[in-house]
């Protein structure tokens, strides 16, 4: 991607887990994994809310879930990303993530019409950037483009908090300025209404009724099979924008 385009028609920050692409099974694993080894539990990742939570208190909540103290869960948290990480790259060699529906079709024609691309996940630098490369997006989201959970040194982190610090970073690797033509690519709700609720673009990409009624996306797609007619759409929106 070339950040040093002299203008951009905006910019597109993408969730990973189940809007980029699947891991769901590699994940989990990594999870139990990592709790087994660092506190001595059985857990699963599905017993808690992982959106947009970093990596350590994810692995805290299943932890405490199996009657593991607080003291102990501070005393070995500094062990728990490394571990994760190692682990995360076992799993994904026996779960392969899977790419969701023309996403390179649709990330090309995006940089064709001048979009910068931008990345955020609740997930740790190093592990997105060897799940990228396994699955040929890296040339999309070089690192300045992506936005972690480690790069939040606000105690308090949800997805609002998340995709704040990712706009900011956009905005500031891309030189871009304005606030309104930035597009949000979200499967979760929590996502979609932090778009909403800092005057961005929400995209939803889910098939969840459920999702759709409770977060209201300004645009929805069931995947990016349609990619010609989600950019139209996106331009409709950049037009309405100028009008306004």
């Amino acid at each position: 991607m070339d950040k040093k385009a002299k203008y951009y028609n905006g910019i597109c920050i993408f969730d990973y887990h189940k809007t980029l692409a699947f891991s769901q099974k590699a994940h989990n694993l990594a999870y139990q994994n990592t709790v087994n080894e660092v506190y001595g539990v059985k857990g699963s990742l599905n017993e808690v809310n992982s959106v947009a939570s970093t990596i350590q208190t994810v692995t805290k909540d299943i932890a405490r879930l199996r009657g593991v103290s607080e003291k102990e869960l501070a005393l070995k948290e500094s062990q728990i990303l490394s571990v994760y990480e190692k682990n995360l790259m076992i799993s994904l060699e026996k779960y392969l993530p899977r790419i969701n529906s023309q996403v390179e079709n649709f990330l090309d024609i995006l940089l064709k019409n001048k979009f910068a691309l931008s990345l955020y996940s609740g997930e740790s630098l190093i592990s997105l950037k060897y799940i990228l490369k396994k699955i040929n997006l890296d040339k999309y989201f070089p690192d300045y483009a992506i936005t972690p959970a480690s790069r939040i040194t606000n105690s308090i982190i949800n997805r609002k908090v998340l995709l704040k610090e990712a706009v900011t970073n956009a905005k500031k690797q891309f030189k871009y300025n304005s606030q309104r033509a930035i597009f949000v690519f979200d499967d979760s709700k929590e996502g979609i209404i932090a778009a909403n609720e800092l005057g961005l673009i929400s995209i939803g990409i889910t098939k969840d009724k459920k999702v759709i009624s409770e977060s209201n996306p300004q645009l929805i797609y069931p995947d990016f099979t349609s990619f010609e007619k989600i950019i139209g759409d996106m331009y409709k929106r950049l037009d309405k924008l100028k009008s306004n």
